[in-house]
């Protein structure tokens, strides 16, 4: 029961950890620059500088 217990304490570890590394991607954060900024501006929800 103990080895079950650690197993699942390890493999929620792991998943956190990923998680972690994987949020720290450029992608995640990063101003909106380009075609993407473009649109973002021409959508209807988009007022003075924010949705």
């Amino acid at each position: 029961m103990i080895k079950i217990l650690y197993i699942l304490i390890f493999a929620i570890a792991v998943l956190v950890v990923a998680t972690m590394l994987f949020m720290q991607q450029a992608t995640f954060g990063k101003n909106p620059s380009g075609a993407r900024l473009e649109r973002i501006k021409k959508s209807k929800n988009y007022s003075d500088g924010a949705f």
